[in-house]
């Protein structure tokens, strides 16, 4: 299971959004082994950092129509696949 039985209960006892978002990419990075995880939300056609691990030089906040992966993908509500993502690609 991505999630185990201890997260599982915090996740589902929280009510604090950045807390829940803290938990899955903290989560995301120990099940994959990935060592940069960012989780952004959409609001106001602005995508807002909420978590990070890893991602010491992220935007907290980057525009939808910047051009990036990340951006394109938030504007065309698909997710982008890529064999390989760095820091000047996403942001």
């Amino acid at each position: 299971a991505l999630v185990r039985q201890g997260e599982r209960r915090l996740l589902a006892a929280s009510l604090d959004p950045a807390e829940v978002c803290r938990l899955v990419v903290d989560e995301i990075g120990r099940a994959t082994g990935y060592d940069s995880v960012c989780i952004y939300l959409l609001g106001d056609r602005t995508l807002w950092l909420q978590a990070a691990l890893g991602c010491d030089g992220a935007d907290r906040e980057l525009p939808i129509e910047q051009e990036s992966s990340l951006s394109r993908a938030a504007r065309i509500g698909q997710p982008i696949l890529s064999p390989g993502v760095d820091s000047e690609s996403v942001a």
